[in-house]
């Protein structure tokens, strides 16, 4: 057993459940970070597990396994937060606009307003 690592992959849960706890991390995405520190920590308790699935899928050097999963699952968690952006970026165009149409109808109330109340003041109607 590699204590390290276990002491890390409990501190990563912890750390995630704690920014959960405070509002600072979305409950969705936190489950993909504890399963990853879950992960940490098995492989930590059971390091064999790497050696036995590089025998199985023909990897000559375990650790190297161990990375490209590591890579694999970084690009995963970025594919996701760049589709989220993405998801973001189009509400924003959009409340942007609404913004502006609601800036424009405002501003041509208020022209009318000013209109109506100089009239008013005229006798005019």
């Amino acid at each position: 057993m590699y204590w390290h690592f276990s002491i890390f992959g409990l501190l990563f849960i912890l750390y995630v459940l704690a920014k959960v706890k405070n509002n600072q991390f979305s409950e969705g995405k936190s489950i993909l970070w504890i399963t990853g520190g879950i992960l940490i920590l098995a492989l930590s308790f059971f390091p064999e597990i790497v050696v036995r699935l590089s025998v199985l899928l023909g990897v000559d050097y375990p650790p190297s396994l161990l990375f490209l999963f590591s890579i694999l699952y970084l690009v995963f968690m970025t594919f996701l937060q760049d589709h989220e952006i993405s998801l973001l970026t189009r509400n924003v165009k959009g409340l942007a606009q609404s913004i502006a149409l609601l800036e424009e109808a405002l501003a041509s109330f208020r022209h009318d307003a000013t209109n109506d109340c100089r009239d008013q003041r005229r006798g005019v109607d």
